[in-house]
């Protein structure tokens, strides 16, 4: 074989390779598309019956965020204007018009899941922002921070000082975690639940974040799905402020992390779906694992780089890219017969 043709192909086949190992480890590019895991098709079928006067059906719909994406929503509305509002960073569907007999609705979306590893700081320097001081760290009629039994309960639990925050917490979330009982269909009141040492999920909640406030911790309720095997659940939680939001189980399922399944609804309340100027209504949610199109496979393996995202095929058509991978064989063909013919001697 010539030399210098050898030592061309050699030269060409580092650089190939060279380039390639660029995009895979230097950019994380996948070798091949993978479809991600985490992926579900998530639905709110809602049953709405009226008299015949003007109404609404609200409901919250998940937000982009830490751990969650969503995306492919779709509205049914049967004869019922549809909007959506924004409240703080969450959103609320929203179906108006006049209820008069049954109305189907339902609202769908897609939403890819992993699980967020939170964890809490170990200094807290900075204070919380006004806004979170102005709308989670005072008392309500739900949260009832300034009752006379809350702060007994902080009084037996021998607090760490304010100082040290993450021991705070740790010790609230523990009381009720180990020491406030789950009873399925028990009061969700946050002193119904602390006199009789049990309640619903939503109960201990509402008592969580009613002990941190009370404790000098901004805390507020968040409400969610647990999407499994099953049918989803409505589950709900507390969030406590510590330079973020710190998500607290008050069952003890979760400590400052969110798990994989878990799709966060709302935040600052522990309402789900309402209505107003109805005479009866019924919901449920269906969750489905699902995989991704070719072409949102296709749409994962863009470089994160613009300029590279700009050139790249993969920001081409499906169809295309494939004609484009039966055409870059041949330059592959080619090197295979010549390799063959000029450095084994074979005949092809």
């Amino acid at each position: 074989m010539n030399r210098v043709a050898a030592a061309t192909g050699l030269v060409l086949v580092a650089l190939g390779l060279g380039i390639f190992a660029w995009k895979v480890f230097g950019y994380g590019l996948p070798v091949v598309p993978r479809d991600p895991e985490g992926l579900w098709r998530v639905e709110l079928a809602i049953t709405v019956r009226g008299g015949g006067t003007r109404g609404s059906v609200r409901a919250p719909l998940p937000s982009t965020g830490p751990g969650q994406e969503v995306y492919d929503e779709r509205s049914v509305g049967d004869r019922l204007n549809f909007s959506i509002r924004p409240e703080g960073q969450d959103r609320i569907a929203v179906w108006r018009g006049e209820i008069g007999g049954i109305h189907d609705i339902a609202y769908g979306y897609r939403v890819r899941l992993a699980p967020v590893e939170q964890g809490l700081p170990k200094e807290i320097i900075a204070p919380p922002p006004r806004e979170v001081v102005r709308r989670y760290a005072g008392p309500s009629g739900e949260f009832p921070s300034d009752a006379l039994e809350i702060a007994e309960v902080l009084d037996s639990l021998g607090l760490p000082p304010a100082e040290d925050l993450p021991g705070r917490l740790r010790s609230i979330y523990a009381w009720i975690a180990h020491e406030i009982a789950t009873i399925e269909g028990s009061s969700d009141d946050a002193l119904i639940t602390l006199a009789n040492r049990g309640g619903s999920e939503r109960g201990k909640a509402a008592l969580l974040v009613a002990l941190l406030r009370a404790a000098g911790v901004p805390a507020r309720p968040a409400l969610g799905l647990e999407l499994g095997a099953g049918s989803p659940r409505e589950t709900v939680w507390a969030e406590a402020w510590a330079g973020g939001w710190v998500p607290l189980s008050p069952t003890g399922a979760f400590f400052a992390s969110h798990p994989a399944n878990l799709l966060v609804l709302r935040t600052g309340s522990l309402s789900g779906v309402e209505s107003t100027g109805t005479q009866a209504l019924t919901y449920r949610y269906h969750a489905l694992r699902e995989h991704l199109r070719a072409d949102e496979l296709a749409t994962l393996m863009v470089p994160p780089n613009p300029i590279f995202a700009a050139i790249s095929l993969y920001q081409l058509p499906v169809s295309t890219q494939g004609a484009l991978r039966a055409l870059l064989l041949f330059p592959l063909g080619a090197l295979v017969l010549a390799l063959r013919r000029n450095g084994f001697g074979f005949q092809a």
